[in-house]
């Protein structure tokens, strides 16, 4: 069973192959997800959604900091496309 230490955080390689299937490398779908700025856009618009659900009162601050990370994603993106 081979590890990778990542900081603190372990990966397992025999848990990796129960999780991503030899089609999903053939196919070309990437599970994950959280690597690509365009789709974590869509993941902080849930994330801020529950959150302002959940605090209403903060609603707005959760708004202004979406944006500001939308912005950073974008940017990111585009350096992303550049190399």
């Amino acid at each position: 069973m081979e590890k990778h230490q990542d900081g603190d955080n372990r990966h397992d390689e025999s848990n990796h192959s129960q999780i991503h299937s030899d089609s999903d490398h053939q196919t070309g779908y990437d599970p994950h997800i959280w690597l690509d700025p365009l789709l974590v856009k869509i993941q902080a618009e849930t994330i801020k959604k529950a959150l302002s659900e959940y605090d209403p009162s903060e609603a707005s601050f959760y708004e202004k900091n979406y944006l500001h990370f939308l912005s950073e994603l974008e940017q990111l993106h585009l350096e992303i496309r550049a190399i």
